[in-house]
């Protein structure tokens, strides 16, 4: 639970060498504890200069959490380049949450999957007007597989 975030988050936070973190499938002791956790996460997250490659893909954050985590992920020092948030029940408002941190503090990601999540039409609609007035310009490779457009 909240311990075991504070220490996901002091490694994440201190290691200076690791450019890959997979936590596929990771639950983060459910919804009770989960806000704490990610927050912790983001918090290190908000520091490390070494990752690249974050690997959140069902993991449960939902629209909540990777609100949170987008917190951590546009900070000017990060090098963070590939995040995988697949299958983690995020709707149109995780993704303008995910995307207002992304183009306010001018992220480096540059490849992003947000497959299997329900974004929806308006979802899609968030991502084509970023896309198309270029305020994500680092991002060079986007999926969205099964992301149910037209749905809603």
């Amino acid at each position: 639970g909240t311990q075991s975030g504070e220490i996901l988050g002091t490694i994440i936070r201190r290691n200076k060498t690791m450019t890959k973190l997979v936590m596929y499938g990771s639950r983060f002791g459910g919804p009770s504890t989960a806000p704490t956790v990610i927050r912790c996460i983001a918090d290190g997250l908000s520091t490390n200069t070494s990752l690249q490659e974050f690997v959140l893909a069902n993991s449960q954050l939902g629209d909540e959490g990777v609100s949170l985590l987008a917190q951590g992920l546009g900070s000017s020092n990060s090098c963070l380049q590939k995040l995988d948030l697949g299958n983690n029940g995020i709707s149109s408002i995780g993704i303008r949450a995910l995307l207002d941190v992304i183009i306010e503090r001018d992220s480096r990601i540059a490849d992003i999957d947000l497959s299997e999540n329900a974004i929806g039409s308006e979802g899609a609609s968030f991502l084509a007007d970023a896309l198309g007035r270029n305020t994500v310009p680092h991002l060079t490779r986007l999926r969205l597989r099964w992301c149910n457009f037209g749905d809603d």
